[in-house]
């Protein structure tokens, strides 16, 4: 009810609908409410901000970022491919029929959020807020939880991670086979990322990485 409430009184989202609008407000509030989480988890932990390892110094991290994320994109979809096969030949009950179908299905959720915000938004604006939230999510799942978990060894903190991340993806998705997709590619993303962030304690990249791999998923 927040949503709507707010969504209601900005005049420049009057010109979408009020669903449209509902997603852009929620995007925005979840980025918002995610990165002063991270600042209280990190308080709580007493992780200097010095753990994360935030370096701008060096742009072949950008580089090196981006191309990480492209790369567990392709992968994912790779998988992502093999799930929808298995499905399809299994002939379950409830699983999307055809490629048109399956697309639709996994446009909706949470992901239609971030859909939304990007394709009715100024650019700069919309990518300022999924990198808002991705930047949240990076500094949750890796920069505090492994620096934290490693105490009880690093694959406990490794699985624990990506176990979190995997199962935060099912959240507001309408069925299976609709989350089906997003935690696919947090398996992925999750074991990689966290393997590179507890052998280099580099989190910038991570960021990069995640952001690349989103704008794929969105456009």
């Amino acid at each position: 009810t927040l949503s709507p409430a707010i969504a209601s009184r900005i005049r420049y989202l009057e010109t979408f609908s009020k669903n449209e609008a509902k997603h852009i407000v929620e995007l925005t509030l979840i980025a918002l409410t995610h990165l002063v989480f991270c600042g209280v988890l990190l308080m709580l932990y007493h992780l200097p901000i010095s753990r994360l390892g935030i370096n701008f110094s060096n742009p072949l991290l950008w580089i090196v970022g981006g191309l990480l994320g492209i790369g567990l994109m392709g992968v994912s979809t790779l998988f992502c491919q093999a799930a929808m096969l298995l499905c399809e030949s299994y002939q379950l009950k409830e699983a999307p029929k055809g490629l048109d179908a399956w697309v639709t299905v996994a446009r909706g959720g949470w992901v239609r959020h971030h859909i939304d915000v990007v394709e009715l938004l100024p650019t700069i604006i919309a990518f300022s807020i999924v990198l808002m939230q991705l930047t949240a999510e990076e500094t949750v799942f890796r920069g505090i939880l492994l620096n934290v978990l490693q105490a009880h060894g690093v694959y406990f903190a490794i699985f624990t991670s990506t176990l979190l991340f995997i199962v935060m993806q099912a959240f507001q998705m309408s069925s299976i086979y609709a989350a089906m997709f997003p935690m696919i590619g947090a398996v992925v993303m999750g074991v990689v990322h966290s393997i590179l962030f507890v052998k280099y304690h580099l989190l910038l990249p991570l960021i990069l990485s995640h952001f690349c791999y989103f704008v794929f998923v969105v456009i």
